[in-house]
């Protein structure tokens, strides 16, 4: 089974669209070291007010990945996927 963490967050990134840009590319770049390492999946979307991070993989992975890198103020939700032929519930093609 996939568990998935949603975790969301305002945008508090202070400075110009420059300045914005490159910090999220800097927190881009350490979300996927930290999921290529964990080893789970990530997707992340930014935008001018909100964070929008959703973690797969193995409960216990997804979790530990959660504990060692923080959120900040994030907010998450949690739940189980169950698996459909060999895929995730939900998950495309």
């Amino acid at each position: 089974m996939t568990h998935q963490l949603v975790c969301f967050s305002r945008n508090a990134v202070p400075g110009s669209d420059r300045a914005m840009l490159t910090t999220m590319r800097k927190i881009l770049s350490a979300s996927q070291r930290n999921v290529s390492r964990d080893g789970i999946t990530g997707f992340l979307v930014v935008d001018t007010t909100w964070f929008v991070q959703i973690l797969e993989g193995e409960r216990a992975r997804v979790t530990e990945s959660r504990r060692d890198h923080g959120q900040g103020g994030a907010r998450c939700g949690a739940r189980a996927q169950a698996a459909r032929e060999g895929r995730d519930v939900g998950a495309p093609g």
